[in-house]
C-alpha cells in the first residue's frame, strides 16, 4: 500500500506506541495528526521528528473519553483536511487503583479504554469515505494492571 500523502490521525500519540506509530507513518510519507490529552511537551517531540520526515502534521490536544472534546478534534481536522485516510485509536490508560470495588477506576478505564475508541471512530467516519481503521491495545490493558486481586471473585 503506497502511503505518501495520506492523513493519519493517532490518538494518545504523544509517547510510546502512539508516538513511534506517528513517527512510523511520517516515515512513510503521511501527513500525521498527532492526538494528545495532556503531555503537550511530549507531543511537540514527537510533531518534531515527524516534521522531518512528511509535511502536514499537526498535534490536536482532547481527551478522547470526553465526546465533546473528540467533536472539537474532528473539526480541527475538517479545517486542515478533506479527509482521513487511516485512524489509529491507541489510547489507553492504567490505574493502579483499579480493583473489583473501585467503581471510579472501572469507569475511568472503561472511558478510556474503550468508549474512547467508539467515540473517535464516530466522528472520523465523517472523513473517511474509505481507509483502513486500527486498534491498538496493551497487554496491561487487561484487567486489574496484571493484578490477579482486582479481578477477586467474592465467596459469601
Amino acid at each position: 500500500m503506497n502511503l505518501i500523502d495520506k492523513v493519519v490521525l493517532i490518538t494518545g500519540a504523544s509517547k510510546g506506541i502512539g508516538g513511534a506509530t506517528a513517527i512510523g507513518f511520517a516515515k512513510e510519507g503521511c501527513s500525521v495528526i498527532i492526538n494528545f490529552k495532556s503531555d503537550e511537551n511530549s507531543a511537540q517531540s514527537v510533531l518534531e521528528e515527524c516534521n522531518k520526515l512528511s509535511k502536514g502534521n499537526l498535534i490536536i490536544k482532547a481527551d478522547v473519553s470526553n465526546e465533546e472534546e473528540v467533536k472539537e478534534m474532528i473539526n480541527s481536522v475538517k479545517s486542515k483536511y478533506p479527509k482521513i485516510d487511516i485512524l489509529v485509536n491507541n489510547v489507553g490508560i492504567f490505574d493502579e487503583t483499579d480493583s473489583s470495588s473501585n467503581l471510579e477506576a472501572f469507569d475511568n478505564i472503561y472511558r478510556n479504554n474503550f468508549l474512547s475508541h467508539i467515540l473517535v471512530t464516530k466522528y472520523a467516519k465523517e472523513l473517511m469515505e474509505t481507509g483502513k481503521i486500527i486498534y491498538i491495545s496493551s497487554l496491561h490493558g487487561r484487567l486489574g494492571y496484571g493484578k490477579p486481586e482486582a479481578a477477586k471473585i467474592y465467596e459469601y
